[in-house]
């Protein structure tokens, strides 16, 4: 069924051009669905025709498709309307749901239909069910649940495009696909073996069965393990299962505890409103003498001397320990690590996508999700057979990325030895051995000074309300009225500007429009080129010369530069800078102080409730009162440091004041240690950068020294002689950047230096550089061009 060209069926009709209906063929085998149109489907009125169609189209005949066997739809008919950031938004579940009937009538129309082509979560949402992703659903095929039609799922051509996802893992999905129309049999899921009473067995025939697994593990070489619990704190949740395997296609699973006694019998609404009653009271499966013995098993399996490999296993070790009392030896082999350190350091590292790019194993936990398809569920609350199925699946699939993305890092090691490649050795010898003290130093936890924290989130209140006072003091003398909310941005921003000012869009011409409809209208009447469309901000006025920085007598950090250009301009920092009155000037100095209390008091200090920052995170149900307990990622960011939450401890506040807040125990000291500029010397000695260890073995007299190990004595000695000392590496760069002496360096264009070398060591781009260093995006291209011809070999 085509939507008709006046449909008002969602609110996607207020903004759009035209209705854009699916392509479907009556000899199609397969429907491709995408999310929406773009903005070249708009203008050609026709489907999968922008960037992204033509790149998914060629990748489907690269890989044997035939275009007439292919029906093209989308998940919405009208294209969403762009986002702040310039970047098209996808459609909401509502209008994916509102705009359902169409795509069930489109796959009614296609007698020939064997499978769907799902790329991107709404796509997905619009065959299955809503809030499935992409990562659990990658994979074979499975049956959608709307259309009861076998699908394969595969991130948006979009997201491959623009290098947020693997090319590799694209194709793979597509290539899935074409032997799902070839007849080409798809390997299932292995068989599970469920140790516990029940189903004809005693509780002491299960005890034998668990021995004997015992025996089987204790002998094997390796073995992956997996704990399923009620939530994600360590500290807190109940282990309901334990599940290992040791051979590909097996699993063995030691259930703890069962259901839930209150979801038993229950449908899946009523089991909703049973865990929001807070019905939370495991079934028994063990006579306690039993469950003793269980434990004891457990204990002799999870200590023994065989190699055990898991999957984000620092959980599943603290779990361990937290719950059951056990301390996991021989620990040695986590695959999510193993993904981040020797294949792809780039997120995402999750069980899901390693599922689908290492093994042929199906998404399996498609009916278990069906049971907790919100953070109000619980896993535990499903059914017994279905959660011990999915466990079993688990440990399954965990031995077999063990392995496989042990065999690609071996892989890679060989095709990268000249550069000394060295993955499987930095695993086991530095990663592994830091995730366990890592694991342990969450575990000691940071001790805070609450009495300080109280009283510093109490002098925050009351410095917000002084700044509330006088910023509407000065925009009184303005005839404004304060906003309702001053930590709202777009609030300020209109009392400080007209509409005009507040531009969303620019056509070509240099006129501003705050609604891309409006500037599609404007391109119609005056026959400007519609093309200009998402071109929407790229072509801004000339920025003043004056900058923010003057205007305001401060020096901006970037997120504040960033945020105070709005205020500015109606804008980011890129365009066109205003003058400001003197009374404007007063609320912009003010609301960004107000601003630093804020952030401050939402992410550090927190309010007198403790319902805010790191007092949020002190739990009085633990005998450690006054202790936060961060979690530490090792794969947590892209650029490979570490990173931590709940909260985030390693970037507390500068001021003084704020580092009184962490106090060390009776006994105890605190300890300020650093490398001296580690990540550079790693950077020049892993990419044996000639030019970059001749730097960092420069004496502040000029003289360079090479890197031999004889040259390297003689620069110690060197630099210990009265009026030498070592170069520090960020006052050179900055001496190169600015073409100063080292005399005229100062400490805030050292800062600037750093920031640059830093952001270029780990792949910045020159928009981003732009913006932090308010120079043009030219200016900044050829900043980065400079440093790579200085060192090359950092580029390979």
């Amino acid at each position: 069924m085509s939507a008709p060209p006046d449909c008002q069926k969602c609110s996607l009709h207020k903004r759009r051009l035209t209705v854009i209906n699916s392509t479907l063929p009556e000899s199609a085998e397969v429907l491709v669905v995408g999310a929406a149109p773009d903005w070249q489907d708009e203008e050609q009125c026709k489907g999968f025709v922008g960037d992204a169609g033509q790149y998914l189209r060629d990748k489907l005949r690269e890989v044997g498709f035939k275009p007439h066997k292919l029906a093209y739809a989308n998940a919405v008919r009208c294209r969403p309307p762009m986002s702040p950031k310039k970047k098209q938004r996808a459609p909401t579940s509502k209008q994916i749901s509102e705009c359902g009937d169409f795509l069930a009538e489109d796959v009614k129309r296609l007698p020939n239909l064997k499978l769907i082509l799902a790329f991107g979560r709404s796509a997905i949402e619009a065959v299955h069910r809503t809030g499935a992703g992409v990562g659990e659903c990658m994979g074979p095929s499975f049956v959608c649940d709307r259309f009861n039609v076998p699908t394969i799922a595969a991130y948006h051509p979009s997201a491959v495009m623009q290098g947020h996802q693997e090319e590799s893992v694209f194709i793979g999905a597509l290539r899935r696909a074409k032997e799902f129309i070839d007849g080409v049999p798809e390997l299932g899921l292995g068989e599970y073996l469920v140790i516990a009473p029940g189903e004809g067995y005693t509780e002491a025939q299960a005890l034998r069965g668990l021995e004997d697994l015992r025996d089987l593990l204790l002998a094997s070489k390796q073995f992956a393990f997996d704990l399923e619990t009620d939530g994600l704190d360590p500290r807190t949740v109940t282990v309901f299962c334990a599940s290992f395997s040791c051979r590909e296609h097996e699993g063995y699973v030691v259930p703890l505890l069962g259901r839930y006694v209150e979801c038993e019998g229950q449908t899946l609404e009523e089991v909703t409103q049973v865990l929001g009653d807070g019905g939370r009271t495991p079934r028994q499966i063990w006579s306690p003498k039993a469950l003793a013995r269980v434990k004891e098993l457990l204990e002799e399996i999870l200590t023994c001397d065989v190699d055990k490999s898991a999957q984000n296993g620092v959980y599943d070790v603290e779990c361990a320990r937290f719950n059951l009392g056990i301390e996991v030896r021989r620990f040695t082999y986590d695959m999510m690590l193993a993904h981040h350190v020797g294949i792809k350091e780039r997120p995402p590292h999750n069980l899901e996508v390693l599922r689908a790019e290492f093994t042929s194993m199906p998404p399996y936990d498609m009916k278990l999700k069906r049971w907790a398809p919100t953070k109000m569920h619980k896993f535990v609350a499903a059914p017994d057979d279905v959660l011990w199925q999915y466990s079993g699946a688990d440990a399954d699939c965990e031995f077999r990325i063990a392995g496989a993305t042990l065999k690609e890092m071996r892989r890679q090691e060989r095709e990268y030895a000249e550069i000394g490649a060295h993955s499987e050795w930095l695993l086991r010898e530095v990663i592994m051995p830091l995730q366990r003290a890592l694991s342990y130093t969450s575990e000691r936890g940071v001790p805070l000074n609450m009495e300080l924290l109280d009283r510093l989130a109490r002098e925050l209140v009351s410095g917000r309300k002084e700044l509330e006072a006088i910023m509407s003091d000065a925009l009184a003398k303005l005839n404004v009225a304060p906003p309702k909310n001053w930590d709202s941005w777009q609030q300020m921003a209109k009392i400080m500007y007209g509409p005009a000012e507040l531009a969303e869009f620019y056509c070509k011409c240099g006129k501003p429009f705050r609604t891309d409809k409006s500037l599609a209208t404007h391109c119609s009447t005056w026959k400007h080129d519609v093309g200009t469309l998402p071109l929407c901000g790229m072509n801004l006025p000339e920025r003043d010369p004056e900058s923010a920085e003057a205007q305001l007598g401060l020096t901006l950090r970037p997120t504040d530069a960033e945020t105070i250009g709005v205020m500015l301009s109606g804008r980011d920092v890129n365009g066109k800078v205003l003058k400001l009155g003197k009374h404007r000037t007063t609320v912009l100095k003010h609301l960004l102080r107000h601003k630093y209390y804020g952030k401050m008091r939402g992410t550090f200090v927190g309010d007198e409730e403790r319902t805010k920052g790191w007092p949020k995170h002190v739990k009085d149900y633990w005998e450690d009162r006054g202790l936060v307990h961060s979690h530490f990622h090792i794969p947590g960011t892209e650029t490979g440091r570490l990173s931590s939450s709940k909260p985030n401890v390693q970037n507390p506040p500068r001021d003084a004041v704020f580092r009184n807040v962490v106090r060390p125990p009776k006994g105890f000291w605190i300890i300020d240690a650093d490398y001296s500029q580690v990540e550079n010397r790693v950077m020049a000695y892993g990419a044996m950068c000639k030019q970059y260890l001749i730097d960092l073995l420069t004496c502040i007299c000029g003289k360079p020294f090479g890197s031999t190990r004889e040259e390297i004595n003689a620069f110690e000695e060197h630099v210990k002689a009265p009026g030498h000392g070592r170069l520090d590496m960020h006052t050179g760069s900055a001496m190169r950047i600015y073409k100063a002496t080292m005399d005229q360096v100062t400490k805030e264009m050292r800062a600037k230096a750093k920031r640059f070398v830093h952001g270029a060591n780990y792949g910045i781009s020159a928009w981003t550089i732009a913006h932090r260093f308010n120079i043009s995006q030219d200016q900044a291209q050829a900043e980065l061009d400079g440093y790579f011809n200085i060192y090359p070999e950092l580029l390979e």
